[in-house]
C-alpha cells in the first residue's frame, strides 16, 4: 500500500514541477553525490533516490520549506482531504545511512549510523532484500503507526564498510561540536537579550531633554522636462511636496517612540507654528520654544 501511495505522490508532484527546476536540482544533487551516468548499474536506484531527495529534502526556491511541503500547500485543492492528510503525514522522513542489525520475517531492525537511533521497519520482503550487517542509503517514513522504507536503496559493498564507519565518526564528531557551539551561542544570546530587556525598561522611564536647532525638511517631487534650449538648465514640472521634521525636531520624534517624556528646547520661526500641529505633535513631546520673528530654517530638496 505504501508503494502505491508514494507512486501517486510522485505523479502528483511531476504535474506541478517544470523540467527546468528538475534539471537545476539534478546538477545540485550531482555536485554532492557524484555524476549520474545512464550506463551505471545503479542508475535507476540513484535516480529514484534523487527524486526522493528533491521532494523530501530540497528546499523550494525562496523558501525554508521543502519542495513537497510547498507543493501540498499550493495545490491542496487538487487533492481530496484524505489523500492530502496522507501526503502531509509522509512529508516528514528520515534519510540516512542505515545498518541492518536483525532481519525478521516481515520487518527489520535498522540503526541510523549518524545518531545510533534504532527503527523497527515493516518490510514484507525483508529476507529477500536485506542481510544482517548490510549498510545502505535509504529513507524511512512513518505511516499508519509504523515505520516503512520508501523502497529505494543504495547498498554499499562490504569492503567499503570500514571506510564509511570511519567517515561517519568524523562527521558525527563535527556535528556534535557544531551543536555545542550553537548551544553556547544561544546561551550567550539569551543573556544578552535579558540585559537588553532590562535596559529597555530603564529607557522607557526616562525623561529626555532635547536642545538644538529646529529645521523643517521639505521634499519637492518633480518630473524632468529636459534641458532648456537657451541655457544649460533642466526644466522640471512640479508634482507635489512634503515636509518632515529635521534637526532636533526629528531627534525628539525618534526618542519619543521609546521614552516616557521628551521636552524640546529650541528657537523656532513663525512658519514652524503653522505646521507644528500637523506633523510635529505627539502626546509625550513638550515643546518649550523661543519664538523668532524670522522664518524657520527650511531645507528644500528636489
Amino acid at each position: 500500500m505504501i508503494q502505491e501511495i508514494l507512486e501517486q505522490l510522485f505523479e502528483f508532484a511531476a504535474k506541478s514541477i517544470s523540467d527546468q527546476q528538475i534539471l537545476a536540482a539534478k546538477k545540485t544533487y550531482q555536485m554532492e553525490t557524484g555524476i549520474l551516468y545512464e550506463d551505471d548499474k545503479s542508475y535507476n536506484s540513484r535516480m529514484a533516490l534523487f527524486l526522493e531527495w528533491y521532494l523530501f529534502n530540497n528546499c523550494a526556491p525562496k523558501s525554508s520549506k521543502t519542495v513537497l511541503e510547498v507543493l501540498l500547500e499550493n495545490n491542496s485543492e487538487e487533492c481530496n482531504t484524505d489523500k492530502l492528510k496522507i501526503y502531509k503525514s509522509i512529508s516528514k522522513s528520515i534519510q540516512s545511512l542505515f545498518l541492518i542489525q536483525k532481519v525478521h520475517e516481515d520487518r527489520v531492525k535498522a540503526i541510523n549510523l549518524f545518531n545510533d537511533e534504532i527503527y523497527l521497519v515493516q518490510e514484507k520482503d525483508s529476507r529477500l532484500i536485506f542481510k544482517e550487517n548490510d549498510i545502505f542509503q535509504g529513507r524511512i517514513i512513518y505511516f499508519q503507526k509504523y515505520f516503512h522504507f520508501t523502497g529505494n536503496f543504495c547498498f554499499h559493498p562490504k569492503k567499503s564498510h570500514k571506510y564509511i564507519r570511519y567517515e561517519i565518526k568524523l562527521i558525527a564528531k563535527s556535528l556534535n561540536q557544531h551543536k555545542k557551539d550553537l548551544a553556547k551561542t544561544e546561551k550567550t544570546l539569551l543573556k544578552a537579550n535579558t540585559k537588553l530587556t532590562r535596559h529597555d525598561l530603564k529607557i522607557e522611564n526616562l525623561n529626555v531633554l532635547c536642545i538644538g536647532e529646529s529645521i523643517i525638511d521639505e521634499y519637492i517631487y518633480v518630473k524632468s522636462l529636459g534641458k532648456t534650449p537657451k541655457e544649460n538648465l533642466i526644466s522640471y514640472n512640479y508634482i507635489n511636496s512634503e515636509i518632515f521634521p529635521g534637526g532636533v525636531l526629528a531627534s525628539a520624534l525618534h526618542i519619543s517612540n521609546f521614552c516616557k517624556k521628551v521636552e524640546v528646547v529650541s528657537v523656532a520661526g513663525t512658519d514652524f507654528f503653522r505646521t507644528k500641529h500637523s506633523i510635529f505633535s505627539k502626546k509625550n513631546i513638550k515643546y518649550s520654544l523661543i519664538k523668532s520673528n524670522k522664518k524657520n530654517i527650511r531645507k528644500s530638496r528636489l
